[in-house]
């Protein structure tokens, strides 16, 4: 009996914690928002930057230290940062998403419009994939 309730007590102590690994996972993540920047400072300096996807977001040196992350399109890809020995400082996931607070989607048929509403409605402007 004993061991039956240590087992139920595992489980569900298992399963409760399960969805705060979950949560630490993602929060991990450089979370920014499509046409919004985000500014990384790192202690030594960054001899190269690498983006895996540049149609998902875009990373630019701002100076030896400082990095520049924009948000171009709904995505995830990953940035890694490596320092003047070529060793790995950084490899994180990026995660951009829409700013929904600011937009507005109109369907007509199988078209979607996105509007971008500050405060008057208007054609949010895309950001075109590069090639």
């Amino acid at each position: 009996m004993i061991n039956l309730r240590k087992l139920i007590f595992a489980v569900l102590f298992t399963a409760g914690s399960l969805p705060h690994l979950a949560g630490a996972a993602e929060i991990q993540a450089i979370q920014i928002q499509t046409d919004q920047a985000h500014i990384l400072r790192l202690d030594k300096p960054v001899k190269s930057v690498i983006i895996g996807n540049d149609n998902i977001a875009d990373a630019i040196m701002q100076d030896a230290k400082t990095i520049v992350l924009t948000g171009r399109n709904n995505g995830v890809t990953n940035l890694v940062v490596l320092d003047q020995n070529g060793e790995t400082m950084l490899d994180e996931k990026v995660m951009v998403g829409q700013n929904d607070l600011a937009t507005t989607r109109v369907f007509r048929r199988t078209q979607m419009s996105v509007l971008s509403c500050t405060p008057i409605c208007e054609p949010k402007a895309s950001t075109a994939p590069r090639s």
